[in-house]
């Protein structure tokens, strides 16, 4: 362990690196008061504490605290679901500009010294059984991204990166999902995915124009598209299971059951860690457990399935490095897995923290975000 440091509030966004440094969001709960404004769901009643929502840079080569800079104070409309937090959604970095989303309470746009360029004010979400709010915005072509379905009037909304002005908006006929957009490139023109309940869709960058749809995803989805060579792999296991692999060169309108949608698989799928591909496979767990499933990216067809990787609930996604996949659980124990048609693990390791972020790998170096600490894990002594 290179160097450990301690996180203050609560946050399950995912450490993101740039250059020398690291960013964090984080949900502060102070000891103010406020008149409850909020909502009694499944998860309770809504909290009456002031909350200040945080953007947070430390040093990659120290983990020493560089700046943090306190972006809103306001009182959470929904009680989170209790393996969550007011902060998941991860920030997204460019050359010039962070911009960090804390979904109800606001989408920030700081420069990489902390200070505020601009800011947007979306509404209030109401997600399903109050389990709040977790979708990450996408970047690219100086366009950034939110993804807002609920239990409302849902929509896609696009601004542009450096102002902040809106440049599109469409709305959506689909009810909360957890996923965040993935913005990727084909047949010359950026497209916008997003998984959502019942239905994933595909829009323009540039126009917001919906460019096709494909049905068959199940209820309330929370792994967002991966893509390789040019398709795309969504999947979801609440009140259903199944994964779907689309080709995207010349996918147009509605391509259910057409050749675009080049296999199903519906005996396993993910739940809330993304599946993850290396070497023409696609790893995914059961439902969010520790069961891993290996499939072939070409034919849908398992490679393996129902691995035991002896770790119990994971929310992080898994990640590859140096022909290996790290899966995190929750418990804070990370299983190593050698990358390839044959299952083996290569080591178990175990932390005292509770991990619903995803590990980061740069060099040598992992990180991780506990919901105490911050570690750095390098191979370097």
């Amino acid at each position: 362990m290179r160097w450990k440091v301690p996180i203050s509030g609560i946050g399950t966004s995912t450490p993101i690196l740039h250059n020398d440094r690291i960013y964090l969001t984080s949900a502060v709960a102070t000891d103010r008061k406020a008149p409850v404004t909020g909502v009694k769901t499944a998860q309770g009643e809504a909290p009456t504490n002031i909350h200040e929502f945080q953007v947070m840079a430390y040093a990659r080569a120290t983990g020493k605290l560089i700046w943090r800079k306190v972006v809103h104070e306001g009182v959470p409309h929904e009680r989170a679901h209790r393996t969550g937090s007011y902060a998941s959604a991860s920030v997204v970095v460019d050359d010039k500009r962070i911009h960090a989303f804390f979904g109800s309470n606001g989408l920030f746009c700081l420069d990489h010294d902390g200070n505020e360029l601009w800011s947007q004010q979306l509404g209030r979400q109401r997600t399903l059984f109050g389990f709040g709010e977790g979708a990450t915005p996408a970047l690219a072509n100086g366009t950034l991204v939110v993804q807002w379905d609920h239990e409302g009037q849902s929509f896609v909304i696009a601004f542009a990166a450096r102002t902040g002005k809106e440049r599109w908006r469409r709305d959506r006929n689909c009810s909360t999902s957890w996923s965040s957009p993935l913005i990727t490139f084909v047949d010359g023109k950026h497209q916008v995915i997003l998984v959502a309940t019942k239905v994933t869709r595909a829009y323009d960058l540039a126009s917001g124009d919906e460019v096709w749809q494909c049905g068959g995803m199940t209820s309330n989805p929370i792994a967002g598209a991966v893509e390789a060579n040019g398709i795309i792999y969504v999947g979801n296991s609440y009140k259903g299971k199944v994964i779907q692999a689309i080709r995207l060169a010349g996918a147009k309108g509605d391509i259910t059951d057409k050749d675009n949608l080049l296999w199903s698989y519906s005996k396993s799928a993910t739940y809330v860690p993304m599946p993850v591909i290396t070497r023409g496979l696609l790893y995914s767990l059961r439902n969010g457990k520790g069961v891993l499933t290996c499939l072939d990216t070409k034919t849908g067809v398992p490679v393996y399935a129902g691995q035991r990787l002896r770790l119990k609930d994971l929310h992080a996604s898994p990640i590859v490095a140096n022909g290996r996949i790290y899966f995190c659980s929750r418990a804070g124990k990370t299983a190593v897995v050698k990358a390839g048609r044959d299952f083996e693990i290569l080591a178990t390791n175990k932390l005292d923290d509770v991990f619903d972020a995803s590990p980061v790998a740069v060099g040598t170096d992992l990180f991780l975000r506990g919901r105490q600490h911050l570690y750095c894990l390098s191979a370097e002594k």
